[in-house]
């Protein structure tokens, strides 16, 4: 938990790929939790938070199936 909390310099090279996982996932339900402001959980709502929460982080190819499912 403390390494969220550290800028990712600040990190061993082997631990940031998990770091940059983490700071997704922060964004992505930040973002979801202020949409719900406007928006009702739907599908839209869910593809927006996958999206944000696969930027740039290793591991995105194996999501092509899902994205050509939902049409991202």
């Amino acid at each position: 938990m403390d390494e969220a909390l550290l800028d990712r310099d600040d990190l061993p090279q082997e631990r940031r790929d998990d770091w940059g996982k983490v700071q997704n996932y922060i964004a992505a339900m930040n973002r979801a939790v202020s949409a719900l402001e406007r928006l009702s959980i739907s599908s839209r709502l869910i593809q927006e938070s996958h999206r944000i929460f696969m930027q740039g982080v290793r591991g995105l190819r194996g999501f092509d199936g899902v994205r050509r499912i939902a049409g991202v």
